[in-house]
């Protein structure tokens, strides 16, 4: 299993507030088929950080969420988590920037891939379609157009495109959403419906919860006409997986509606490796203190070897990683 490391933010779910409510009203009692167990919620009770693999739709899919008392004090850390990068996946960022909305392209213009960046490029102008990079059957034909019309296509004008299809799938999640995610082309004939698995696994949560809607408004149906609005942000990023670069497009959406504060983090697009991530997170108040639950969600490219062990692996890597994110900062767990 290739090495990677994700760095997420925080959530729960909300039962009506106002009055004291437990654990269970939260992780419990909303769900048909609850992700964590009564069991679980003792543990979580006792100050343990509890751990659960979340039900894959896909083959490709990664899923796992955490839940926990936080030790810390809500503001510090609200402010922890706000501070991370969106998403680190790999072992290392090594560039990031904000993407400017009303200007996608120049705030693309920075982005850099690192002193490899000559051989992803190379990676770019051969690319014909199939695994090892991510792009449309459009994205391939821009490619394909270039190359006919500049046979000695070189490094600049490859880069140039790329920036390019980077924009353009920015500006259309920013406009429309998760329906606007574009498939990325396999084996020349077939696609990988992107927003589909995005959207399968965007409701962690029940929907029915009031003091949810505003972010799940924004998250699920990018429809932010409610009394609360959300901050969004977007981001690229240029992260170092199994000794490559690739790129990410991320979106961090951040929603107080009273007591109930939820974040969510996108990774709607990925060069190579991933299809995508996202990752949903809540604070509130219950009987026993203040309630965090985290759930997060990737979809891997393809899997060599046994699919079966490689997935195994990987969910219990990212509940681990889910794990040290809280108790390494000292955010929940016995101390």
């Amino acid at each position: 299993m290739k090495k990677f490391v994700i760095a997420v933010m925080a959530l729960t779910v909300a039962a009506p507030l106002g009055a004291q409510t437990t654990i269970e009203s939260f992780l419990v009692e909303p769900f048909a088929a609850p992700l964590f167990s009564a069991k679980d919620v003792q543990k979580i009770r006792r100050g343990d950080v509890v751990t659960t693999p979340i039900k894959k739709t896909r083959e490709r899919q990664l899923g796992a969420a955490v839940a926990c008392l936080l030790q810390a004090e809500h503001d510090v850390v609200l402010r922890d988590f706000l501070a991370v990068i969106p998403v680190t996946v790999g072992s290392d960022v090594l560039a990031h920037g904000v993407i400017d909305p009303t200007d996608i392209r120049k705030s693309l213009s920075g982005l850099s891939l690192g002193d490899r960046e000559v051989a992803e490029l190379e990676r770019v102008i051969e690319f014909g379609g199939g695994y090892g990079l991510n792009f449309s059957a459009e994205e391939i034909a821009a490619f394909d157009a270039s190359r006919q019309n500049r046979p000695d296509l070189g490094i600049a004008d490859a880069r140039d495109t790329l920036i390019d299809i980077l924009a353009g799938r920015t500006d259309a999640y920013m406009t429309s959403g998760i329906d606007a995610v574009a498939p990325y082309r396999r084996n020349g004939t077939s696609d990988n419906d992107i927003a589909a698995e995005i959207r399968e696994n965007a409701e962690v949560f029940p929907k029915q919860i009031r003091q949810f809607l505003p972010f799940r408004n924004a998250w699920v149906e990018n429809n932010v006409a409610a009394t609360v609005k959300p901050d969004s942000a977007y981001y690229w990023l240029t992260l170092d997986i199994d000794k490559r670069p690739v790129v990410a497009l991320s979106h961090r959406l951040y929603v107080k509606n009273g007591e109930f504060e939820a974040i969510g983090i996108r990774d709607f697009y990925f060069t190579s490796f991933f299809d995508a991530g996202q990752s949903i997170a809540a604070l509130l108040p219950v009987e026993e203190g203040l309630l965090l639950v985290s759930a997060a969600h990737f979809w891997v490219d393809f899997w060599s070897g046994s699919a079966k062990l490689k997935h195994s692996m990987g969910t219990r890597m990212l509940a681990k990683q889910l794990r040290h994110l809280v108790q390494d900062k000292g955010i929940c767990g016995k101390r």
